[in-house]
């Protein structure tokens, strides 16, 4: 159980979906859909043990505003109690009027990669993180994001890409996360998805980037 996820605060062509899920949020529906390869864990152990986390998580550094709606995995994953289970990933639903698609792609694409604003980030989610790893009995200290490492990917009218990495010490046992985000605003909702992997795994980001920027379009599509 240490090995839950460091990265909070923080998508049709030939390409298959391999799942849909709907889900209300503030009484609107909203389809969910998964990059190819990823299949939905919400209503399976994994699911069950980790949503409640992310939502604490996002408790404890005031992120009270967004909402996450589902967990998910790599098809093949088996939920391992002891080992890791990367890669993790979630779905979150937040009401955010204020920008539209472009506006946000702009405006995330600067500030991921400006120090300034990465520390003030990292200020709010390592006390936030540190908060909820003590609430398990688990000693933490986390270093954070820096600029240097982090990546803006992609964006067009249906989705914004962009990478961060994050370290940490919990229990002892330095851990490091690359973790990517995909968001698409839909009228005044944004729907963002976050997929975590260790830092040294053998994932393709470019194949995923392009997936997410896949899903990104489907979403829009099937939500705006």
């Amino acid at each position: 159980m240490k090995k839950i996820s460091l990265f909070l605060i923080l998508f049709i062509s030939f390409f298959s979906i391999t799942e849909d899920r709907e889900v209300v949020f503030e009484g609107k529906k909203f389809v969910i859909t998964l990059p190819e390869g990823y299949c939905d864990q919400t209503d399976e152990l994994m699911g069950r043990l980790y949503l409640p986390q992310i939502k604490q998580n996002l408790v404890n550094i005031g992120e009270t505003d967004i909402t996450p709606v589902m967990t998910f995995s790599s098809c093949d994953h088996e939920f391992n109690f002891l080992g890791t289970n990367y890669p993790l990933g979630w779905i979150t639903l937040q009401r955010d009027g204020k920008w539209s698609q472009n506006e946000l792609n702009l405006f995330m694409a600067n500030a991921v990669v400006e120090q300034s604003f990465i520390d003030e980030v990292n200020k709010v989610t390592s006390k936030g993180l540190e908060k909820s790893f003590k609430d398990m009995g688990v000693r933490s200290k986390f270093k954070g994001s820096t600029a240097n490492d982090n990546g803006w990917h992609w964006g067009d009218e249906y989705v914004g890409i962009f990478s961060m990495v994050n370290e940490g010490l919990v229990d002892g046992e330095v851990i490091k996360e690359r973790g990517m985000s995909a968001f698409t605003i839909v009228g005044k909702y944004q729907i963002s998805l976050y997929i975590s992997n260790e830092l040294n795994s053998d994932v393709d980001y470019e194949v995923l980037i392009y997936e997410l920027a896949i899903n990104g379009e489907n979403l829009a599509k099937r939500n705006r």
